[in-house]
């Protein structure tokens, strides 16, 4: 038996391969690697290469730096005047700080430039392009504040220019270097001190195979070579007459003129006897759904890595409403996970304001509240007041919680009806029995018999 099948994309490269060369580790802590110039985990240049190829990975990035950093901000301590300075400093770089952010989740590290006044108070941050950066390695003579002798830095590396050696935030130096700029760095993990891998990484293989499908399916469109079957031959020996024409090649290169991308699966016979068969099997669909499937699996990895619900991503192929219990779970783990992401950012900027600011204070970065937990939070309210559960006050503190737009409604603790409850609207009854709560109690009745009188004028109408 013999079996010849066409190349279906010969050009077709993986660059599964070279992630896997850049993940090996060369050492066991990146810090002390040999020499002087320290690089991130994986090249920008191959994230970037998978990133921009792949839109869910891509708007996960960039969901996920939005709802981390653009969010009210809060400077906890006692001194207010220092605390507001603070506070209109990382207000003034939250876009500077959600670039980095950007960066921080695609590269696993992410730099700012500090930008000082002439009182050498921080004014504001300016993002620093990640694939312009490494860490520098400089042994030094050694001083009382630096025993060792060896300082780190921050470089940015440009075509046609010098480079800029910067200090890093978290670092102490000497007074040699008191003139250097100052970066805002974000990175550094279990292995390494400045870098940490993209948070993407354990979904790094679905990434690969979902952009290397979309490669596969494009190079096949341009090469018009869609696979759409397998046909099978069935023939007897070849003709023993050196004149005879050759049966084998002239199926193949009819079959190569037509260019149907057919697998084709040759079986000769020794009985003479046996005729020629040919015989046709279609595998495009399943081929097609084997496919569209493993799309499938490696956008859900990809989502599940960064628990982000598909309505926060504005991907609506769910028949679920948005305030179900289970779309309400997913934002509550998602709601999480960004408080575990924004603490990474909340404890750089407090180290920063102890060395800068010369104040040691926590900043807290709110976590946002998205609109379909409102909206079950409010319903559940609803539905605490409807059944009597609370009264009329505490549903509308509650709502004023929920929703601060209503607090200004003010609450009477003296007038009798924010304490009564209703049921399906319908008071249960006032406990006292002064003049007011009887007028109360006349208007209730009043409409109750109103709405009992049109419900029997209008069956008495249908008769």
């Amino acid at each position: 038996m013999e079996i010849k099948t066409p190349n279906i994309n010969p050009n077709y490269k993986i660059i599964k391969q070279e992630i896997q060369t850049a993940l090996t580790p060369k050492t066991k802590k990146q810090n002390d690697k040999t020499g002087t110039r320290i690089y991130p985990f994986i090249k920008v240049d191959i994230c970037d290469n998978l990133i921009y190829q792949n839109v869910y990975l891509k708007k996960c990035i960039e969901t996920l730096s939005e709802d981390t950093i653009y969010n009210d901000i809060t400077v906890l301590g006692d001194n207010e005047e220092t605390g507001n300075l603070i506070k209109q400093f990382w207000e003034k770089s939250q876009d500077e700080m959600q670039k980095q952010a950007v960066d921080y989740y695609s590269y696993g590290f992410g730099a700012s430039e500090v930008i000082f006044d002439n009182t050498g108070k921080p004014v504001k941050l300016v993002e620093i392009q990640a694939d312009t950066l490494y860490i520098k390695k400089e042994k030094n003579t050694p001083t009382e504040q630096n025993p060792t002798g060896i300082s780190y830095y921050a470089v940015q590396s440009l075509a046609g220019q010098d480079d800029i050696k910067m200090r890093l935030h978290f670092l102490d130096y000497d007074e040699t270097d008191d003139d250097l700029p100052v970066c805002f760095w974000l990175g550094g993990g279990r292995k390494s001190n400045f870098y940490d891998y993209p948070c993407w990484i354990e979904c790094f293989n679905h990434v690969s195979a979902s952009v290397n499908l979309d490669l596969l399916n494009a190079q096949k469109i341009v090469d018009g070579n869609l696979v759409s079957g397998i046909l099978t031959i069935i023939r007897p020996p070849a003709a023993t007459d050196p004149n005879a024409e050759d049966l084998d090649d002239t199926l193949e290169n009819k079959m190569r003129a037509k260019g149907n991308g057919i697998f084709t699966l040759e079986l000769k016979t020794l009985n003479p006897n046996i005729p020629l068969t040919v015989d046709y099997i279609q595998i495009s669909e399943s081929n097609y759904d084997y496919l569209s499937e493993l799309g499938k699996a490696s956008d859900s990895k990809i989502l599940s890595t960064f628990k982000i619900p598909k309505a926060r991503l504005l991907i609506d192929d769910t028949t679920e409403s948005m305030n179900s219990n289970k779309t309400n779970t997913l934002y509550k783990i998602y709601t999480g996970e960004l408080q575990n992401r924004q603490r990474q950012f909340e404890n750089s900027m407090r180290e920063f304001n102890r060395l800068f600011f010369e104040y040691d204070v926590r900043v807290d970065i709110e976590t946002p509240v998205f609109v379909d937990d409102k909206e079950i939070e409010a319903n559940i309210t609803i539905n605490l007041f409807n059944n009597s559960l609370i009264t009329l006050g505490q549903a509308i503190t509650k709502i004023g919680k929920i929703y601060p737009e209503f607090n200004d409604l003010e609450i009477d603790t003296d007038n009798v009806i924010y304490g009564e409850r209703y049921y399906n609207g319908k008071p249960l009854g006032l406990t006292n029995t002064d003049d007011e709560e009887n007028r109360l109690n006349m208007i209730g009745e009043l409409i109750e018999t109103t709405k009992i009188n049109n419900i029997l004028s209008t069956e008495s109408e249908n008769r």
